[in-house]
């Protein structure tokens, strides 16, 4: 019997204490490249694909020819770290740091892989850096940007999901419901993929990154070597859930029946808590402060309209029977 090719990373207690996820702008925008190469026309993806198709920009040409393999990045547009990222005036700066921030050996072999494929011969790294940063800036806001709001709620919903699984069911179930591909022990990761690898992480702190746009090994990662920078991390994309949510188109009559029931406001806190959320995801996700976003969640909760649980020191709201029935559009 052929034993299955795997990835093995060994987590000690410390690593799995270190363990965080992530909503990360750089890895949803680096992982959506590959539908550049692979545009497959899965529901999960056709929106992508469909504006991929329906835009002609130069950006895109550059990108496409740098990602030449639909499971892998290359390495001057795969994120070494994660950063948690949830405000839209920073995602610029995230991306423009993602490829600026390459090694300079990265940065040649980029560089070189270009120049096969035009005659580019006067650039240099730096000005390569500065070339495919403009880029990927200029897909992010013309061709992912227009659903950036809803990729978003998808990712800060999978956070809270993912927190609230932790709590209730533990490290382990957590873990395996990422990804098919990828399998937790116990003591160790194993990730599906055609290396047969073993290592440690040497004191790096894992770090799990949902990736809304396009996931198409069933998960992506960075995993550093011994002889990287200790600020590289381990870094893992999975499938978020909900991810036909990005291209529904939204029901424009309902938020307006709610906010003149319950306030503008009060009708987009209802609408955001489909899934479990805390105080600060609904602050970060509608623009409110903490102090505000607290006061509705009360409000609505006192009235049986959310549900209300307690994980720890962490309090997370849903919509309650009387709230779904609220959020239900007329027609359903």
């Amino acid at each position: 019997m052929i034993k299955s090719a795997v990835i093995r990373i060994r987590l000690t207690q410390a690593d799995l204490a270190n363990l965080s996820f992530v909503a990360d702008p750089a890895w949803n925008v680096c992982s959506s490249l590959s539908v550049l190469v692979f545009p497959s026309a899965g529901a999960l993806r056709a929106g992508l694909v469909s504006a991929l198709a329906d835009t002609d920009i130069p950006s895109l040409q550059l990108l496409r020819g740098l990602t030449n393999d639909p499971l892998t990045s290359p390495p001057v547009l795969t994120p070494h770290d994660a950063i948690d990222v949830r405000s839209g005036d920073r995602v610029v700066e995230r991306l423009r740091a993602t490829v600026t921030g390459s090694s300079e050996a990265e940065l040649a072999a980029g560089l070189a892989n270009l120049q096969k494929q035009r005659t580019d011969s006067d650039l240099t790294t730096a000005s390569f850096a500065e070339l495919v940063a403009d880029a990927l800036v200029e897909y992010w806001s013309t061709i992912l940007a227009p659903f950036w709001g809803a990729a978003q709620a998808v990712v800060i919903d999978d956070i809270g999901f993912r927190g609230q699984s932790l709590a209730t069911q533990g490290l382990g179930p957590t873990l395996n419901s990422l990804s098919p591909r990828i399998k937790f022990t116990g003591t160790t990761l194993e990730l599906a993929h055609p290396l047969d690898v073993e290592l440690g992480l040497d004191g790096r702190r894992p770090m799990l990154i949902p990736v809304a746009f396009s996931c198409a090994g069933g998960f992506l990662a960075y995993i550093p070597v011994e002889s990287d920078p200790p600020e590289e991390t381990l870094c893992i994309g999975y499938p978020a859930k909900g991810l036909g949510r990005i291209w529904e188109k939204p029901d424009d009559s309902q938020p307006e029946a709610l906010a003149g029931l319950l306030g503008a406001t009060r009708a987009s806190v209802l609408a955001a808590a489909r899934l479990p959320v805390t105080t600060s995801e609904i602050a970060e996700r509608l623009f409110i402060s903490p102090a505000t976003a607290s006061e509705h969640l009360n409000v609505l909760a006192r009235a049986g309209i959310l549900d209300r649980t307690r994980q720890g020191r962490v309090v997370y709201y849903q919509t309650s029977a009387i709230g779904r029935a609220l959020n239900r559009s007329p027609t359903d």
